[in-house]
């Protein structure tokens, strides 16, 4: 089991502006007018060895039906914080997105194998549902 999935399944995240796949991969990113840019690729696991509580607590507010499975959006344990993602048909973490600033996720839209996430403060995020970074 992945850091991620682990700390997903413990209703976590890392406090890291990042795309998070189930299979370990961690991308640190930017949102950039309505889109994700990758900043780096880096491995969570070393992150988490330098400082264990760098994490937030989670709660999912939304989940919607996607092309198999689920897109799900919510908030963390700070008031600036909130996260979308994607989870396969048996509610499993696909992928995560974390944004420290981006405020909640408060709804969550697929359309057209796009994932639209929007938060309680106006921001709007678009990613492709199978590749939320390129």
């Amino acid at each position: 089991m992945t850091e991620i999935v682990r700390l997903w399944r413990e209703s976590r995240l890392p406090i890291k502006d990042g795309v998070y796949f189930a299979d370990g991969r961690s991308y640190a990113v930017d949102a950039v007018h309505g889109r994700l840019s990758v900043v780096e690729q880096f491995e969570l696991a070393e992150m988490l060895a330098e400082d264990a509580d760098w994490v937030t607590k989670i709660h999912v507010t939304r989940q919607v039906v996607a092309p198999g499975g689920f897109a799900c959006a919510g908030e963390g344990s700070w008031g600036s914080e909130g996260f979308f993602g994607r989870l396969n048909a048996d509610e499993q973490l696909v992928w995560v997105c974390y944004l420290s600033e981006g405020n909640p996720f408060d709804r969550v839209v697929v359309a057209d194998g796009m994932l639209t996430a929007m938060s309680t403060s106006g921001l709007t995020i678009t990613v492709d549902l199978d590749a939320p970074v390129g």
